[in-house]
């Protein structure tokens, strides 16, 4: 791949690189003013707008706190799937007696294989159901691990 050092020359008519426009500035929308754009619209304390006003359509629109007690759900969620994962396949691996097991019937790796896309979409068909969505992403977390736990053996 060829490196150049000198920019290309510019487009006849035009006197170099422009900026593109900004449509967030008052100049241009000024009925909009300070406010335009998502940027800043919920960057403020949770004790100055009612409840209603907290949560937005997605969480990228949501007040600070929420958008931070996401991530950290997500976090946590993801840190005890990968915990799962590395104990689960860990103990089925290492065990003499489990991997002579599973080379002896083949299917031990293909039931918890398909198990994890029924158990996908389920999940999708679930996933507004509070206590059971957890139920489910266990059982999948739990399908995963042993799904690698066969492979590794």
């Amino acid at each position: 791949m060829a490196y150049y050092n000198n920019p290309p020359p510019p487009y006849p008519g035009t006197a170099g690189k422009t900026v593109p426009p900004t449509y967030d500035d008052a100049a241009t929308q000024p009925l909009l003013g300070a406010v335009a754009g998502r940027s800043g619209v919920y960057d403020h304390s949770i004790g100055e707008f009612p409840d209603d006003f907290l949560y937005g359509p997605t969480v990228a629109e949501c007040a600070l706190q929420i958008r931070n007690d996401f991530v950290r759900k997500v976090y946590t969620i993801l840190f005890c799937q990968i915990v799962a994962t590395t104990i689960v396949a860990g103990l089925i691996s290492r065990d003499s007696e489990t991997v002579f097991w599973i080379v002896t019937h083949p299917w031990s790796f293909y039931v918890p294989l398909f198990g994890t896309l029924v158990n996908l979409g389920l999940l999708y068909w679930k996933r507004l159901d509070s206590p059971l969505n957890y139920v489910l992403l266990s059982t999948f977390t739990l399908l995963e691990a042993f799904t690698l736990g066969v492979a590794t053996a």
